[in-house]
């Protein structure tokens, strides 16, 4: 897990964002789950975060997120 990607390809290119959309909305069907896309992963890997403490510039770099008011909106533990 310390190369440049996460989820790549058997030939090690990376991953459309097509595929991985296939692969979490599979997932989700296979679990019995409401589908939000890729997306939501974020946003629930980072609300989790939070809700242990995390510094919120921590999370922010994360995220990927320019300022900080986004990741505060997008994780609010309340």
């Amino acid at each position: 897990m310390r190369g440049k990607l996460a989820l790549y390809q058997p030939d090690g290119s990376p991953l459309t964002e097509g595929q991985v959309q296939g692969y979490v909305r599979r997932a989700a069907q296979k679990a019995g789950l409401f589908n939000n896309g890729p997306h939501m992963l974020c946003h629930t890997f980072c609300s989790h975060l939070a809700m242990r403490g995390a510094p919120a510039q921590a999370i922010q770099e994360l995220a990927g997120h320019q300022n900080l008011t986004t990741t505060s909106r997008m994780c609010r533990t309340t």
